[in-house]
């Protein structure tokens, strides 16, 4: 999977900002279009509208793959073709009568793992300014990192591949690299969380790519198909991005790397860290999935 060194953070952020503010409230009456309540009129009507108002400016265009039922709502799976040529599987939802849209569903399930989730893989989007801390005591000596050869700047991130706000965070990353490679170097140390129940084979099967010299390529895999990890998809992932399956099977099954995934989630509790995406930016210790605007503007100030 080739990593994206052109896609314009301006373009992502004004998506983002759409699509989230939309969560909650969904679309009411399509800007007045009626739709009818024929299952394939309100799709093509909700598409219609997803291209003419959501990726309006040529962010992008939204197809149609299917339309279902469920629980009361017509579920659309879409295929989003962003400006950059990103492909993205999408889906939406919209009432039988076709009035509302609602851009994507949030899941209400009032299980254990739901409660879990909400309180283990943080969304706080604030910092804490007085939570500095001094970077150097971190080691890093054994873990992946990327971007500049002589940073001005040292980012660690705590992270885990089936976090869904460790998602947003990879984005976020991509488009920090982008801005910032050639003065910033990003180290990444895993950080599964108990009850994500592939995300500590992942972070194992991370460490046996790195190996290989191949850890970004499967760090990206696994970030941009998130939905798609299990215990199958970890090796057909290693053998996609062309790992030496025998050795990377070998390493993965032995368990060698629990050890080293262990050392960095210590690291994560001496700074304190409790949920994921976390990320030490410099001194700065920085909680959740942030805006590129966020991290930007600590890199900034450290680097000023």
């Amino acid at each position: 999977m080739v990593r994206l060194k052109t896609w314009k953070y301006t373009t992502y952020i004004l998506l983002l900002i759409i699509i989230v503010g939309l969560y909650s409230y969904g679309l009411p009456s399509f800007s007045g279009v009626s739709a009818s309540t024929d299952s394939s009129e309100v799709a093509d009507t909700a598409v219609s509208y997803i291209n003419s108002e959501l990726l309006a400016g040529g962010l992008g265009e939204a197809e149609l793959v299917s339309v279902s039922e469920e629980n009361g709502l017509y579920k659309l799976a879409l295929e989003i073709t962003y400006s950059n040529g990103l492909t993205e599987d999408y889906t939406s939802y919209v009432t039988l009568d076709g009035e509302v849209l609602f851009p994507t569903a949030i899941p209400m399930e009032a299980s254990a793992d739901t409660v879990d989730d909400a309180v283990d893989d943080t969304t706080d989007d604030t910092t804490d300014d007085s939570n500095t801390f001094d970077a150097s005591t971190i080691d890093t000596s054994a873990d992946p990192s990327t971007g500049a050869e002589n940073p001005e700047l040292t980012i660690i991130e705590f992270s885990d591949f089936e976090c869904p706000y460790c998602e947003r965070g990879y984005w976020t990353m991509e488009l920090i690299m982008e801005e910032y490679g050639d003065r910033v170097n990003l180290v990444f140390k895993n950080y599964p969380l108990s009850f994500h129940a592939n995300a500590q084979a992942a972070a194992e099967a991370s460490e046996c790519a790195y190996d290989q010299g191949l850890f970004w390529e499967y760090h990206d895999i696994l970030f941009e198909n998130q939905d798609l990890i299990d215990a199958d998809y970890i090796v057909s992932a290693a053998e996609e991005i062309g790992l030496d399956m025998d050795t990377f099977n070998s390493c993965l099954e032995s368990g060698e790397k629990t050890d080293l995934v262990t050392a960095d989630m210590a690291a994560a509790s001496s700074l304190g860290i409790t949920g994921t995406p976390s990320f030490l930016v410099g001194n700065e210790l920085v909680v959740g999935a942030q805006s590129f605007d966020t991290i930007a503007e600590i890199i900034d100030a450290q680097l000023a």
